[in-house]
């Protein structure tokens, strides 16, 4: 769509009114796709080549964690950004503790060019209800 707005010269009359066409912005959503539970641990049994990212707080990776997850709290991942790998070979799964924060860091990251990003639904918590419930709830 095309936004037309009028533009008047000082000069002229209002009789003259200008149209001057404008492209409005083009603005692109970057909405990350989740990965439930039970996906992400049949892709890990079959050997996918999966990179774990954990951006909750150090205090919760201490109480719970997956294994071989890298922790960069999700305030911090800006200025760490350049530690995640734009790996599109490698899947992307990042994690919190609900799903919340890890929805908000996947759309960054794929606001950066990584292509290949997945949210884990439901965080942590549902990786313990559904795939292993030897991860403590907390």
């Amino acid at each position: 769509m095309i936004d037309c707005r009028l533009r008047f010269s000082a000069r002229a009359a209002p009789a003259s009114v200008k149209f001057q066409a404008q492209r409005p912005e083009r603005q692109i959503s970057f909405m990350a796709q989740e990965i439930t539970p039970r996906e992400l641990a049949k892709q890990l049994a079959n050997g996918q080549a999966i990179r774990l990212l954990d951006v909750r707080q150090p205090v919760e990776n201490q109480l719970a964690k997956l294994p071989d997850s890298v922790l960069i709290p999700l305030n911090e991942l800006p200025a760490r950004s350049a530690e995640v790998p734009a790996d599109s070979a490698t899947l992307l799964v990042v994690y919190c503790h609900h799903g919340v924060r890890s929805q908000s860091a996947a759309e960054y990251l794929l606001r950066l060019g990584h292509v290949n990003v997945r949210s884990l639904a439901g965080g942590i918590d549902a990786w313990s209800l559904e795939v292993d419930p030897t991860v403590p709830r907390y």
